[in-house]
């Protein structure tokens, strides 16, 4: 189950900060929505790779020399 951290914890055997998105297991979610560490949400939609400028000289004009 995908949870939103909503307080500094540990969960799943590390540190997380708040804002986090993690997979954490049933027993363990529940245990930390009872606490309210942790709310539910859907699973977290990947974010794409920004699209890097490629920087080739395809053509390149050098003055000739005399």
């Amino acid at each position: 189950m995908f949870c939103k951290i909503l307080k500094n914890t540990v969960a799943g055997g590390n540190n997380v900060k708040e804002g986090d998105v993690v997979e954490l297991g049933e027993d363990e979610a529940v245990e930390l929505l009872a606490m309210g560490r942790v709310i539910f949400v859907n699973e977290p939609k990947k974010k794409a790779a920004p699209k890097r400028a490629t920087r080739v000289v395809e053509d390149l004009e050098t003055p000739e020399g005399e």
